[in-house]
């Protein structure tokens, strides 16, 4: 093997020798100060754009009293959660179909003291998966 260079040179460093240079470092230091400020200034601008598409606040008794005709839609989510837990914390029966409901306190507890009746409950896997299931 030949040697590119002489017995009598010096062994190369391992390591560069000379600076970066300055000019093309400065100026991605630039871009990159620039472009984080175009971008804040996006990102300021669409908050404004977007926060003026709220609709104006009111409150649920100007919505009572007819001066506002926006459906407020929390109000009827509230009473739709009242109703709900209204119709899980009472008993009912109802007398056409014979279907008799209990509060789901209860309902959990004689499920804790009986167990699950037999051939109720989720279906396994290999049910779900199966093509038996599928046929019948």
């Amino acid at each position: 093997m030949e040697q590119t260079s002489s017995p009598d040179s010096p062994p190369a460093p391992g390591y560069e020798t000379s600076d970066a240079p300055a000019r093309p470092v400065a100026m991605a230091g630039l871009a990159i100060v620039v472009a984080t400020v175009v971008v804040g200034g996006l990102l300021y601008w669409m908050i404004g754009v977007l926060e003026g598409d709220r609709p104006e606040r009111f409150s649920v008794a100007e919505a009572r009293r007819g001066e506002d005709t926006f459906i407020n839609i929390y109000a009827q989510l509230r009473q739709l959660h009242a109703d709900e837990a209204d119709t899980l914390d009472r008993y009912a029966y109802d007398g056409k179909s014979g279907v008799v409901r209990i509060p789901i306190d209860r309902a959990m507890d004689l499920i804790a003291e009986r167990g699950v009746p037999k051939g109720k409950g989720p279906k396994t896997d290999v049910q779900l998966n199966s093509r038996e299931t599928e046929k019948k």
